[in-house]
Order: C-alpha cells, then sequence, then structure tokens
C-alpha cells in the first residue's frame, strides 16, 4: 500500500492560523453572517477607512479611537469594544478561523476568513423578523460546517462561546478541539489525529468499549509489511452520548490502517479523498488478519456487534459507503474501488 500518496491527501493544519469566537451579537445576526458570507462589528459611528488611518501599536489605537466611539457606547463596555475593533483589524488575519454560535446556543458553523482587511459592507434584512445588522466593518467568511454545539467536546470551549463578553475573543488554546469538529482524519504538528464519532445515545458499557478498540489496535500493529514505528497509539475519550474518540500518533501509518480495518466492520465504499485505490492490494491482508486474530480470539460478529452499538460514524477521509453488492468481508479478489 502506498502509504505516502494517502499521507499527501490529509488536511495539514496550518500552525500560523488563530482561531477566533465571534459573538454574532449573541448570536441574533447568526442566520445574516451565514447567508452573506461574512462577519462584522462595529457600526456607523466610524467607517473603515478612519480606522485604518489609525496608530497601529494597540495603546496609541485605543487612545485614538476611544474618544471617538464614547458617544455610542456606555461607559462599561467602551475599553472592550474599543479593544474589540483592534482585534478586528490588527489581529484577526487571511485565513484564520472563525466559530460562531446561533442565538439558542444549540448549533455553530466555523469558516476561514478569506480577506486581509475589513472593508465596508452594510446587512440587509433577508426574512421578515430577521435582526438586521447596520455593521459595516466586516470581513468575507468561507463557512465550512455546520455542527450541534456539543461536538465541541470541551465544556469550557462551549462556555467560552455563548457567554464571552468580547464581540471577538481569541480561541487559539482550544484549536485541537475545533479541528476535531472541522475533520475526520487530520495532521497538526507533525501528530496524526482520526476521530471516531460515536453516535448512539445508550449508555455504553465498558467491556464493549475497551474490548474493541484492543481488537482494533492489535489487528493494526499486525499489519503486513506496515513497517511502523514504535509511536504509540493515543486514545482520548469523551463520550457524552454523543462525543468523540479522538486517536492520535505521530505514526500516520497507523492510523491509516486502523480506518481501514473499521472500514470492514462497517461496510461502504473505501475512500481515501480522491485517490483511486484497488481493493485487491489493501482487503486481502486486512481480510487474511482478521480473519487470524478473531479466529484465534473470538468471532467476526461479536466485534461487528460491538461496532454497530457505539453507533460510530463513518469517516469521510478513509471511507465512503460501498455499493450494495460490494462488502470488504465478502473477501471477493474482482471487487475493485471505482475513482471518486
Amino acid at each position: 500500500m502506498d502509504f505516502e500518496k494517502i499521507i499527501k491527501n490529509i488536511p495539514v493544519v496550518n500552525d500560523n492560523v488563530n482561531y477566533w469566537i465571534v459573538r454574532a451579537n449573541g448570536g441574533k445576526l447568526y442566520n445574516q453572517f451565514l447567508s452573506n458570507k461574512k462577519i462584522a462589528m462595529g457600526s456607523n459611528y466610524i467607517t473603515p477607512e478612519k480606522i485604518k488611518s489609525f496608530p497601529i501599536k494597540k495603546e496609541d489605537f485605543l487612545k485614538t479611537i476611544t474618544p471617538i466611539i464614547k458617544p455610542y457606547i456606555r461607559p462599561e463596555i467602551l475599553r472592550r469594544t474599543a479593544t474589540d475593533f483592534y482585534t478586528f483589524y490588527h489581529e484577526l488575519k487571511e485565513n484564520d478561523i472563525v466559530i460562531i454560535p446561533n442565538e439558542s446556543n444549540q448549533k455553530l458553523s466555523i469558516g476561514q476568513v478569506l480577506d486581509s482587511e475589513p472593508t465596508e459592507f452594510v446587512f440587509k434584512q433577508t426574512k421578515k423578523n430577521e435582526s438586521t445588522c447596520d455593521r459595516i466593518h466586516s470581513v468575507s467568511v468561507k463557512w465550512l460546517t455546520e455542527k450541534s454545539i456539543y461536538k465541541l467536546n470541551n465544556p469550557h470551549l462551549i462556555s467560552l462561546l455563548c457567554t464571552a463578553q468580547n464581540e471577538i475573543k481569541y480561541a487559539g488554546e482550544y484549536k485541537n478541539n475545533i479541528n476535531c469538529v472541522l475533520y475526520d482524519f487530520f495532521i497538526q504538528e507533525k501528530t496524526g489525529y482520526f476521530i471516531i464519532n460515536v453516535n448512539t445515545k445508550k449508555s455504553i458499557e465498558a467491556k464493549t468499549f475497551f474490548k474493541l478498540f484492543a481488537e482494533l489496535f492489535e489487528l493494526t500493529e499486525k499489519f503486513p509489511n506496515g513497517n511502523f514505528s514504535k509511536d504509540d497509539i493515543n486514545l482520548r475519550v469523551n463520550l457524552n452520548s454523543p462525543g468523540q474518540v479522538i486517536l492520535s500518533s505521530k505514526d500516520i501509518k497507523k492510523l491509516i490502517v486502523l480506518g481501514m480495518i473499521l472500514v470492514s466492520f462497517s461496510g461502504g465504499k473505501l475512500r481515501v479523498m480522491d485517490l483511486e485505490i484497488d481493493i485487491n492490494g489493501i482487503a486481502p491482508p486486512i481480510i487474511n488478519l482478521i480473519d487470524t486474530i478473531i479466529k484465534e480470539k473470538g468471532n467476526r460478529a461479536s466485534m461487528q456487534s460491538a461496532y454497530r452499538a457505539l453507533g460510530i460514524e463513518r469517516n469521510e477521509i478513509i471511507y465512503n459507503y460501498y455499493d450494495e453488492n460490494i462488502k470488504l468481508l465478502d473477501n471477493n479478489k474482482n471487487s475493485r474501488i471505482s475513482k471518486l
């Protein structure tokens, strides 16, 4: 198997990208931001051109903008608002990741900043009774995903997203949590992260859970000609019914093989980004491996049952659905995966 071709197609997180929470006026402007593909702040009492003429040094910037916005801002939030303007103009950068909550704090959207600096844009009401926004300081955003807020799997980040007082707040310390929502498989700081989304809403038996992963790790380690490093796979569990299992390792090949083994217990069309993969080169070693290990320790049905009991979600990087007439476990050596 050509691991390097597959690794080249796994998203690599840019270490220079920053992460920001944008409150969207407590979520009231959530739909406006999404439909206009922008985020924004401020109001019509000061123009972007005026702000761009201010000093770049933070304290000088704050001293310049404060008396201008003072007549329009409550005293208790004056400093905070001035700081938000500085962040929006001088710290938020192109390619940064932004995350916004909706008004009910049930959903979030994550996007990537497209502009190098804010520009003027007037929001218009698109639906009856929708919150309007006269904010003219905006940057364009490519919205990447919309999820349940609880997918963040970090109570501190969820609390910050819902209650942050600043209109724009740095969230770089939570970048791993945010990336685990954005991607099912990614590389960050030379470490691979493979995300297994567990969707069952029932209580999870410890015996079922740990048995499945113990078997998966054993199967992965015994993959023929894997030439794996000695680096272990680390497991982080945050199961809030539903929740996530996050597997990480500096040996990306181990994570790839583990993902392919998961395919064998779920069914589905094998998919690794846009690569054409001949199942003849992958299926026989995995199938033979599964057959050998499971014949020694039990039966395939028990592991498949454990997999299904957890309601594990299909990993979009590693696989897509099999055609109805293709099953990896059928050991059909003539089967072939088409280019997606």
